[in-house]
């Protein structure tokens, strides 16, 4: 019995990558980028509000503990 090797078209290989691309990093950076503006306006006012609330450092802790 001969075993052919599995060779996937450079293609397809592409596509897949360009899928991912669209499907996956794009909107990640979209999030990333607008989350320094507010009203239109570059902005650190979403992560200073953010850090500075006690209860999201309690909500941080409680995430690395479980992923621990």
């Amino acid at each position: 019995m001969i075993q052919k090797k599995f060779k996937v078209d450079p293609i397809i290989l592409g596509s897949a990558f360009v899928l991912i691309g669209i499907l996956v990093v794009f909107p990640f950076t979209l999030l990333f980028m607008n989350s320094f503006k507010s009203d239109g306006v570059f902005t650190l006012q979403n992560y200073a509000t953010v850090f500075s609330a006690s209860r999201n450092y309690t909500a941080l802790l409680n995430s690395l503990k479980l992923a621990s």
